[in-house]
């Protein structure tokens, strides 16, 4: 598991009132259990201060797992680097 996905788990688990051993890479955020726009934008407000980097709000809305976001977000780390 990247670094990214192993801190990112705990905190789409947070934001979505998941337990996070329910949290994994291949979890769908339409299936989490609190998932929504809401949840959504609190998961964005935070990628940013845990990882410095600023995501387009259309490319972290079409990710569809959270390995697909961890992944987005570690592009755009090494970009910004």
């Amino acid at each position: 598991m990247s670094d990214v996905l192993t801190d990112l788990v705990p905190l789409v688990a947070e934001v979505s009132g998941t337990r996070p051993h329910e949290v994994t890479g291949s979890s769908r955020f339409e299936q989490l259990a609190e998932w929504g726009s809401m949840a959504a934008l609190r998961l964005l407000a935070r990628v940013e201060p845990h990882w410095g980097v600023r995501l387009d709000l259309r490319r972290f809305l079409a990710t569809e797992t959270v390995a697909e976001l961890a992944g987005v977000i570690a592009e755009e780390r090494l970009r910004s680097a």
